[in-house]
């Protein structure tokens, strides 16, 4: 008992920390030390710690995702795709479609790119001066990139580190998995996308008649807001606006397939003989050296920058995905160990519905806490899916919803990293951390109730057997 105080006190401080903005990875460290200490395990958390560094089913997956997100970057097969996406909406009588298009844009592209940083600086570049050029406040876009590249995504890739978690632990093929997650998946991002596509109109109407009107016109942002130049996504290059260019970049229909041959690999599995010798983690790498050689042979001319371009991205992804990743999984680690988790376990045992609930909140609670949804589901599912049979839940169903809560919750956590480089993509040049850090705040405020609601969604329809 005094070991669960213990727990609740650290966790009490680690959000007090998070809200005063200190460093996460710093923060979840020491609460590590904390909670390992308490429960007299702390060799084991330097031990943990050494695995975890060193973990293939996380590193690779992200590691790999985000070295074949740099070489579309180099290739310009991210621009193809997302010119593909965002073109029609361009156009003028597409305006009314521009946020919840975008969303989707995002959400398409983080299938393909398992990693939320590298999905919004591609989505980003060009989304960013289209919608700002068309009015629509730096918030609103910050947010509804923040939403659409981290939502959800992710999870119809087999190679997502939540679902190839989940496959070792309930033996079911990742593939499967994948396929199961559609439709609770689809479900609650939809809702997701209906509340904020709605409650986006009313903070532009509001925002507009706050500000004078001009001509026949009412003027949705400041004149500073309208301002579109070349905009810096953080770990890319300066690229300058593409849609509502004097020269709009022509889709190349091959270089904008080029993001989803991983994910077809994946999906095609063991029929495509050349992946027949791999499986798990394994597999995912050779698809995105698969997928990154096919974006190389479609601008030859820039194939001797294929393997920079991979490790370069590679090594950004451990720098600033798998750090908090770590931390946040040790950090879960050491909250198992304290007895909460099991605790709560034993309340709800024979209490399905729940039980349900909890397998969805607490990653969720632990991804807001930390920023990271990859380590708070391995976490969790890690503690949760061992008894499942306890709680009467079908452990690929738990796992899923875990899965999803994970990702809700770091979508609205101040100090994940996607959240922050969405602040950073949308606001002014010359930003103060203090300026930037209020804007994060904002925007994951913005998403929290359509994140909630489809959340909600999410919880009814598994009630209802979805996703079994």
């Amino acid at each position: 008992m005094i070991n669960l105080f213990g727990c609740i006190a650290v966790l009490v401080c680690v959000l007090a920390l998070l809200i005063r903005r200190v460093e996460v990875r710093l923060v979840l460290l020491a609460a590590c030390v904390a909670l390992f200490w308490m429960v007299g395990r702390l060799p084991d958390l330097a031990v943990t710690m050494a695995a975890e560094l060193a973990n293939p089913r996380t590193i690779i997956p992200i590691c790999a995702s985000l070295g074949f997100a740099y070489v579309l970057r180099l290739t310009d097969c991210d621009k193809h795709l997302v010119q593909l996406l965002l073109g029609p909406l361009e156009r003028p009588f597409a305006r009314s479609l521009l946020i919840p298009g975008v969303i989707v844009s995002g959400y398409i592209v983080n299938m393909a790119i398992v990693s939320q940083s590298g999905t919004l600086a591609i989505v980003g570049s060009i989304a960013v001066p289209l919608l700002l050029s068309k009015g629509i406040s730096r918030a609103t876009v910050g947010a509804l990139l923040l939403l659409g590249t981290s939502m959800g995504g992710e999870l119809f890739n087999p190679g997502a580190v939540e679902t190839v978690t989940l496959s070792k632990l309930t033996g079911i093929p990742a593939v499967v998995l994948a396929q199961r997650s559609m439709p609770l998946n689809l479900l609650a991002c939809a809702t997701a996308l209906l509340v904020f596509w709605r409650l986006a109109i009313l903070w532009e109407r509001r925002l507009a008649s706050e500000q004078p009107k001009s001509g026949d016109s009412a003027v949705l942002v400041g004149a500073e807001q309208r301002n579109v130049g070349p905009v810096q996504v953080a770990g890319s290059r300066e690229v300058t606006p593409i849609l509502g260019a004097d020269a709009p970049l022509k889709v190349n229909l091959l270089k904008a397939a080029v993001p989803f041959i991983p994910l077809a690999l994946l999906f095609a599995g063991t029929r495509i003989p050349i992946l027949r010798p791999f499986h798990e983690h394994v597999t995912i790498l050779v698809a995105m050296i698969l997928g990154s050689v096919a974006a190389a042979l479609t601008t030859p001319n820039r194939f001797g920058g294929l393997a920079t371009a991979f490790f370069e991205g590679a090594g950004f992804a451990y720098t600033h995905v798998i750090s908090v990743t770590v931390c946040a999984t040790l950090f879960g680690q050491g909250i198992v160990a304290n007895g909460l988790v099991k605790q709560i376990v034993t309340l709800l045992a024979g209490r399905p519905g729940p039980a349900l609930l909890a397998s969805l909140t607490m990653p969720w609670g632990l991804a807001a806490v930390s920023g990271s949804g990859a380590g708070s589901a391995s976490s969790m599912m890690t503690a949760l899916i061992p008894g499942a049979a306890a709680l009467h839940l079908d452990p690929g169903q738990m796992g899923i919803l875990a899965a999803m809560g994970s990702h809700f919750g770091r979508t609205m956590s101040p100090a994940a990293a996607v959240a922050i480089l969405s602040a950073t993509l949308v606001i002014q040049k010359g930003a103060t951390p203090r300026e930037i850090g209020s804007l994060t705040l904002l925007l994951t405020k913005r998403v929290a109730p359509a994140l909630i609601a489809g959340g909600i969604a999410l919880y009814l329809a598994a009630l209802l057997g979805l996703g079994r």
